[in-house]
């Protein structure tokens, strides 16, 4: 991974990485994702972001393994002696099978498609391994295990476990805020994550946001609690990747733009007509009926 500059990438939902094959059966429909990637599982949950409007966040496994890497700096680099190696995972593909509701058009039980996703993914004997946590209706994919320098299984938790305490102390930028309380979480955790400011005008002008100005306050909360706090109440839209680099080893933080939420329907209820009444156009209802 090359030497990143100090920014908040903002990952525009503009493509589909999975492969839908679609097959009827009754009131649902059967969803192939499909994906073969550095990040399979990354890759995964972005495509579920990218079509569904649900809120799920991805973490990677901090690799140790070197059977687990690749290194692409001749493929990546412009020069014929680079001077800084590119070392992504070596990655993999990924296939799961999940059902959607042919009325909304998700699935069916979007945390059970989340984890037929992770069960898939934990099935190869490289890479890392994951599980899914939900908090109301967010879901965060983190790392369980990981291989160490020697090809062995070990357990790993998340980074964002990480318990913080923090205060904005009064209003301050809302991506300022992603910053510090990434600092937060990199002192804390004594394992470097960073961040920083996206074009705020661009990502404003493409939201219609007007004010990013917030308030942060948190007392031994994970970091996570923290920064999704922060980032729903800029964008109830937005969610974030988490990847992590080697040789530098340190974490990237992405932030994810999700899909449109559509807004609920509100039915009213309407009385039956009657011979006589007017009609939204205002002619009286079956009018000629009655003469």
């Amino acid at each position: 991974m090359s030497q990143p500059r100090s920014l908040i990438t903002l990952i525009a939902s503009t493509a589909t990485l999975a492969s839908l094959s679609l097959a009827a059966s009754g009131q649902t429909y059967a969803v192939v994702l499909s994906v073969n990637d550095a990040r399979p599982m990354g890759q995964a949950v972005l495509s579920l972001i990218r079509s569904y409007p649900v809120t799920i966040t991805y973490e990677d496994p901090r690799y140790e393994y070197a059977g687990d890497l690749r290194d692409i700096t001749r493929q990546v680099s412009k020069t014929r002696h680079p001077q800084v190696r590119t070392i992504v995972p070596s990655g993999g593909a990924l296939q799961a099978t999940y059902d959607v509701s042919q009325d909304s058009g998700e699935p069916v039980d979007m945390a059970g498609a989340i984890q037929k996703v992770i069960d898939a993914n934990n099935l190869a004997r490289h890479g890392g391994h994951f599980e899914v946590l939900q908090s109301g209706e967010t879901f965060h994919v983190v790392p369980t295990e990981v291989r160490d320098g020697k090809g062995r299984w070990i357990p790993q938790h998340s980074v964002l476990d990480t318990p913080i305490t923090f205060s904005s102390g009064g209003e301050r930028d809302g991506f300022d805020l992603i910053e510090a309380i990434l600092q937060e979480v990199s002192v804390a955790s004594a394992q470097k994550i960073v961040g920083g400011r996206p074009n705020v005008a661009m990502t404003c002008s493409s939201l219609g946001c007007v004010q990013n100005k917030r308030t942060v306050d948190a007392r031994n909360e994970p970091a996570r609690d923290v920064l999704m706090r922060l980032v729903n109440s800029l964008n109830p839209r937005y969610t974030w990747v988490l990847y992590y680099g080697l040789p530098e080893r340190y974490y990237v933080f992405n932030l994810v733009l999700g899909v449109e939420r559509s807004e609920p329907k509100i039915e009213t209820h309407r009385p039956t007509p009657k011979p006589g009444d007017p009609t939204p156009a205002g002619v009286p209802f079956n009018v000629a009926s009655t003469r």
